[in-house]
């Protein structure tokens, strides 16, 4: 997930979910099979020259080769401009390899060629899955290497906002937000006009089906995690018969508006925060700052950032941690369990006993891009909020606003008041969002796609995954008990790993092997 952004809020980081602890069973034998080929024909004549495009492949450090795909800027004007998007791609020296993996990490705004690091590959894809398909990962239409770059802000403004906190509960701060909001939109579309106008998730489906021809594929296979997921879903609502085998872990709804995206969210960090004060106190009783059971440990969280509203507490450089990014240091830790022990637990130490920011402050930073001398590694805040404002409208008005905010906090009293409002800064957004970007996404497939929820996932919870199961047809949910954001990778707990990659090669859902662990449905 990437951070509240003037109540513009909505899911979903890049997968920071680290392995799960299970029993190991044996790699399943399974002989590896190519996708069949589609029976229907896509013709789309007046996009021939960017199907039928020849990609120029560069060596780009180690074993690793980029390139830039073409696309048009505007798909209802073809001619009218292009962008390009920066791939990255590991190739198999396997001759029977089954096609290419595309893999998106998530956002959005996450740089899936900044992801593909060569430490980094043999993480998100296993041995297997790399002995068999070339795997690739690309930068979204606006997104840090692609062409033309989402750039909105400078990055002593994008330093001031990060450190903002509005009150919302009152007219005096929506105020503000809602100022700040349309400004935002405003800068954003002065100066990345052409993305601010054509960044879509839609627009970035297109790129994905041009990806796929000039790939040499017949059909697209693809891993996508948390916003991910809400791309792949799309892709397919859009291009049923180019579907290959799509995975899609930490499933965020393409029904759920952008209300029911923060309301869900904030229940999921809640519950997060609730199990992490219920452990620290039981498991970790001589390290952990919380005392007195589990709600008292929330209260002692709640008591801490309702401090920072009226007093921020200094960090050793010099600087403030605020409310705003008190919070995002908190959630930004929330995402896999071992940050809540090697990080969160002794930085909220800190903070609660000594009155010390450092380490939620350096937690904060690293959520947001931050580097130590003040600048910004990528520009995924600002194509976050771009992308956001094409895919979500407004809903309801003021008086469903507070509604929703008062039954919010009732519900999740230690972090709903950050996910509140949601509507009242996608109310601000200069270019029309799609009105039916957000729907439920049933499409005829030849195959079914495998979605994986985790029970106590906090950005993309695991009911999000549940709902899309049960409308989507041709699909079947992968349930991982844990609580980390997303579970499939090199280093997953068995069940998770030989499901998935038994899927990917031959097509087939494995029945059920982890037992109350894992279990498909």
């Amino acid at each position: 997930m990437k951070r509240v952004t003037k109540g513009l809020v909505l899911a979903v980081g890049a997968v920071g979910a680290l392995a799960l602890s299970s029993c190991v069973a044996p790699e399943p034998k399974v002989t590896p099979t190519k996708v069949a080929s589609p029976t229907q024909t896509i013709a789309q004549p007046a996009l021939e020259e960017f199907y039928s495009q020849k990609l120029q492949w560069k060596g780009c450090g180690g074993e690793f080769d980029c390139a830039k795909l073409e696309v048009p800027l505007d798909y209802e004007n073809p001619t009218a401009g292009t962008a390009k998007i920066a791939m990255k791609r590991l190739k198999t020296t396997s001759e029977h390899k089954l096609g290419t993996l595309v893999m998106n990490p998530g956002g959005p705004g996450g740089s899936g060629v900044d992801a593909m690091k060569p430490e980094n590959a043999p993480y998100f894809f296993s041995a297997r899955v790399r002995e068999n398909y070339d795997v690739l990962s690309f930068d979204p239409r606006g997104v840090q290497n692609s062409e033309p770059k989402i750039v909105c802000r400078t990055d002593a403004e994008r330093e001031k906002d990060n450190a903002t906190y509005y009150d919302m509960d009152t007219p005096e701060g929506r105020e503000r937000g809602m100022a700040d909001a349309k400004r935002l939109g405003e800068q954003c579309l002065t100066n990345s006009p052409e993305m601010t106008r054509f960044a879509s998730t839609a627009n970035v489906a297109r790129d994905l089906d041009i990806m796929r021809a000039a790939l040499g594929d017949n059909r697209l296979n693809y891993l996508g995690y948390s916003y991910g997921t809400y791309l792949g879903a799309i892709y397919a609502d859009m291009f049923p018969a180019r579907v290959g085998r799509f995975v899609l872990d930490g499933v965020l709804d393409p029904a759920a508006d952008i209300n029911e995206v923060a309301a869900t969210q904030a229940k999921g960090f809640e519950e997060a925060l609730r199990e992490f004060s219920k452990q620290c106190q039981e498991r970790h009783a001589d390290d952990c700052p919380l005392s007195g059971g589990t709600e008292s440990g929330l209260v002692q969280i709640r008591t801490l950032l309702d401090s920072l509203i009226a007093a921020p507490i200094p960090a050793r450089d010099g600087r403030e941690l605020t409310a705003s990014l008190g919070f995002t240091g908190i959630i930004g830790n929330l995402y896999n369990q071992a940050s809540w022990w090697q990080v969160l637990m002794p930085a909220l130490s800190s903070a609660i006993e000594n009155g010390d920011g450092t380490a939620l402050l350096q937690s904060a930073d690293y959520y947001n891009s931050r580097e130590s001398d003040g600048t910004y590694s990528d520009n995924s805040a600002d194509a976050f909020m771009v992308i956001n404002g094409l895919d979500y409208t407004s809903v309801g008005d003021l008086a469903m606003w507070e509604a929703q905010a008062a039954q919010m906090e009732k519900e999740c009293p230690t972090v709903g008041k950050f996910f509140a409002y949601s509507s009242l800064g996608a109310d601000q957004w200069p270019v029309p969002a799609d009105t039916e970007a957000k729907r439920e996404v049933n499409p005829k497939l030849d195959g079914d796609i495998l979605l994986i929820g985790t029970t106590g996932d906090p950005a993309t919870p695991y009911s999000m995954a549940q709902n899309v199961r049960s409308y989507m047809s041709h699909s079947k949910l992968l349930t991982v008990q844990g609580w980390n954001h997303t579970s499939y990778n090199s280093q997953a707990p068995s069940c998770v790993l030989n499901i998935t990659d038994t899927y990917l090669l031959t097509g087939k859902i494995a029945p059920d092997e982890g037992g109350a662990f894992c279990k498909v449905s």
